[in-house]
């Protein structure tokens, strides 16, 4: 179920709610309360009390046969772009559910709040918009952190934002998601680039709907937000370091922090300025942890490290790239290590088939 539904109706399926199946709603069994039942012939009204959304990946199972927004996608507007650029990939093969199409840290903990809460996990994103976890998606290539992406060239061409993008994309978005779900408190981790990607998306809202935001980000992704939305904002910051099996990467930060209000305090049973001020209690008791010097190395010497761990961590990226960072010291970014993982396990997988 992704919003409200009435089991009787059989026609009252919306865009985020059950889905259709020989004119009768059907319902995934997640987090819901009951409304009321009635009648000889019985009404289900079920209320969604969580929405789940992260952000996409750049790692991406089949990522060889990503779609990419190429010049010849490129329309006479931006709104011309999107339409070429759905089309095309509407028509692109293979197709996985979301939450297997996305790879990583990231991805992994927004998953385990879900089932955690029984709660339907949303992934916003450049290439589909906003898409429910059993969505089937095609592999694609699209995002608004990459400046020398396919995107940044029809933003540079359009002259818009990736604001702009996201409403051609998406449409209704996270606003249409809190209407649709009057009750329901939406908890997103989200990166700074995505913040800024969806923030007017945000501002829609009523203050009323706002009061049933989480955001989770990082300190560029809150300071980037307009003040109505700054009270959204749980107040999360490099102490969560500190914190014993929160630990991570900064790409993974907005998530680890949603798990860590999740399963550590049990935010989500709070009320929105009652989340904040448990956040602050939380983390007052630790500090920010010290700063490894770490070197930075070229793409060689970078792959050729990777290569002389491969087989004693059985070619696990998370492990090498936490080798990377802990033990080797080197600094790498995540999206520039995991293209050069993808290589070294290319090469390797090519050297043995000799």
């Amino acid at each position: 179920m992704r919003g409200c539904v009435d089991l009787a109706g059989g026609t009252t399926a919306a865009k985020y709610g059950g889905r259709e199946h020989q004119g009768r709603s059907y319902l995934r069994c997640y987090n819901c309360s009951l409304l009321h039942l009635f009648g000889d012939s019985p009404s289900f009204i079920l209320q969604i009390r969580q929405l789940i959304v992260t952000n996409c990946t750049a790692r991406k199972r089949s990522a060889g046969d990503a779609l990419h927004l190429t010049a010849t996608m490129l329309g006479s507007s931006l709104r011309g772009t999107a339409r070429h650029w759905a089309e095309a990939l509407a028509k692109h093969e293979p197709r996985l559910p979301a939450a297997s199409l996305y790879v990583g840290r990231s991805i992994a903990d927004a998953k385990f709040v879900a089932a955690h809460l029984r709660a339907p996990l949303y992934v916003a994103s450049a290439g589909v918009g906003l898409v429910h976890s059993d969505d089937m998606v095609a592999p694609y290539d699209l995002t608004p952190a990459n400046k020398d992406s396919g995107l940044q060239v029809a933003l540079s061409t359009h002259e818009s934002t990736a604001a702009d993008w996201w409403q051609a994309i998406c449409g209704r978005g996270l606003a249409g998601l809190l209407q649709e779900n009057p009750s329901a408190v939406l908890l997103a981790a989200l990166p700074a680039t995505y913040v800024q990607m969806l923030a007017p998306d945000l501002a829609r809202c009523t203050h009323h709907e706002l009061r049933r935001v989480r955001l989770f980000t990082s300190r560029a992704g809150a300071a980037s937000l307009p003040g109505v939305l700054s009270a959204t904002v749980m107040p999360y910051d490099e102490r969560l370091e500190a914190v014993r099996q929160y630990a991570g990467t900064r790409a993974d930060f907005p998530q680890r922090a949603l798990r860590h209000f999740v399963e550590r305090l049990s935010g989500h049973e709070l009320d929105q300025r009652a989340g904040l001020e448990l956040v602050r209690q939380a983390l007052a008791k630790y500090c920010v942890p010290r700063t490894i010097a770490r070197t930075r190395a070229s793409d060689e010497q970078v792959q050729q490290l990777i290569r002389t761990k491969w087989k004693a961590t059985g070619g696990r990226s998370s492990v090498l790239l936490r080798y990377l960072r802990d033990e080797a010291l080197v600094a790498c970014e995540q999206a520039r290590f995991g293209k050069l993982w993808r290589e070294v396990r290319d090469q390797l997988s090519a050297s043995e088939r000799r």
